[in-house]
């Protein structure tokens, strides 16, 4: 319910291949724990890499872009609408 889209099965289909369904997805690496995850992505931004976010793989440098955060993109809704 969260994509733009009315037909959801290609946003389905990218959840799957990019997160398997884990919100918590940081660079294809899962987290059971958001504290976890959002501790990893800092790392990865403190060495200047570029890292990927949440169910839909998030590119970091669009956060600016799209004016959210970090901890913003790990839940599913927002992380959906931001993709799509």
């Amino acid at each position: 319910a969260c994509s733009m889209y009315s037909d959801n099965a290609v946003v389905n289909a990218m959840v799957n291949v990019n997160s398997n369904g884990n919100p918590l997805v940081i660079s294809g690496k899962p987290f059971s724990f958001e504290s976890a995850a959002l501790n990893y992505a800092k790392q990865q931004q403190a060495l200047w890499k570029t890292y990927y976010v949440g169910l839909m793989q998030i590119p970091s440098f669009w956060l600016p872009n799209y004016n959210v955060t970090l901890h913003e993109l790990l839940r599913p809704c927002k992380n959906v609408v931001v993709a799509t």
